[in-house]
């Protein structure tokens, strides 16, 4: 059994919003095949077939043995439209995803897409996402439009997706001040893992976590760069005062609650620091697809995680207990 945690699929209605709009986020049609989706400051990436084609999807996750996966639609998301416009694009994506991934038979699960740029309209819309369409979790951003993600008016939705008991995947998007990051194709290469390291650290050292206990959070691409910064992390909360302010414990307490998933990272050293540092408890198997290869992935990951219990854990049972599916 393998779960992908981390994937990505571009909707219709979110499609057909991008096409309307005459500045970014915005879409350019490539081919026949694809489109090229512009989102600000000179960014954008192509969509093609994986994307948009759940046959090939079910396709490629066959060849590589990948029983389920996990998607939820690719930057820039809808935090930078205009609140009501937000709105009316979340609620039609989700109703999109609800609709394909009931149709899959269990081979797609699905995150909601949350409107945040109007916090009281994201709650009623992941109530209604999780309640009535059947949605497992919420993914949202790592900056919302520049706001950070530990911002006291978004504890609203912290409050309703405790209680509902889904996961929060903050996908990585580009910094809200980009420096030097917009040359060389820096952006990608470690401007977005550089926010969602932010973005997570934000909420722990802002006591997020001590005020929402229950808050389920999954961090991306191999725990960004927290893994392997964890001691420094912890050495400057005991040096610097600053950094116990709204903290009472160390930050890697809080974070050895943090779901991390294994995306983009086929490197064998770093993958095997992931794994001794996380622990099989606490990762997921998620591969960013189709940005990364599919197949690629899960052999790369089965060569790491050797022993059957963790394999067990890593590739699909805690995906299972997090997204509360029948086969955990």
């Amino acid at each position: 059994m393998i779960i992908d945690f981390h994937a990505h699929i571009i909707t219709k209605s979110y499609i057909q919003m991008l096409k309307d709009r005459p500045t970014p986020p915005s879409l350019r049609k490539m081919d026949e095949e694809g489109y090229t989706v512009q989102y600000g400051r000179g960014l954008e990436y192509a969509v093609d077939a994986r994307m948009l084609s759940l046959e090939r999807k079910l396709s490629e996750m066959d060849q590589a043995g990948v029983d389920t996966q996990v998607l939820s639609i690719a930057v820039p998301g809808v935090d930078c439209l205009e609140p009501g416009l937000a709105v009316k694009v979340a609620r039609a994506v989700n109703d999109e995803l609800s609709d394909l991934a009931e149709r899959s038979g269990g081979r797609f699960v699905c995150l909601a897409v949350a409107p945040l740029s109007d916090v009281s309209a994201a709650v009623d819309e992941v109530e209604r996402a999780v309640g009535e369409l059947g949605l497992r979790g919420v993914e949202v951003f790592s900056n919302l439009c520049g706001k950070p993600l530990d911002h006291p008016s978004l504890y609203p939705f912290y409050e309703a997706v405790s209680r509902l008991r889904v996961p929060v995947m903050v996908h990585p998007t580009s910094p809200a001040e980009p420096g030097g990051l917009m040359d060389y194709g820096l952006m990608t290469v470690v401007g977005f893992l550089f926010d969602s390291t932010l973005a997570v650290l934000r909420m722990v050292f802002s006591g997020l976590f001590e005020r929402f206990p229950d808050l389920k959070v999954v961090l991306p691409h191999a725990g960004a760069t927290i893994p392997y910064l964890l001691w420094r992390i912890d050495h400057q909360f005991r040096i610097n005062p600053e950094c116990r302010v709204r903290i009472s414990r160390p930050p890697s307490e809080y974070l050895s609650k943090v779901y991390m998933d294994t995306a983009q990272n086929l490197h064998r050293p770093a993958m095997e620091c992931f794994l001794r540092t996380v622990g099989s408890d606490r990762i997921v198997f998620g591969t960013d697809h189709p940005f990364a290869n599919l197949k690629a992935s899960v052999d790369g990951w089965k060569a790491v995680v050797e022993a059957e219990e963790d394999r067990e854990k890593v590739f699909w049972r805690n995906s299972a207990k997090i997204l509360r599916l029948e086969r955990a």
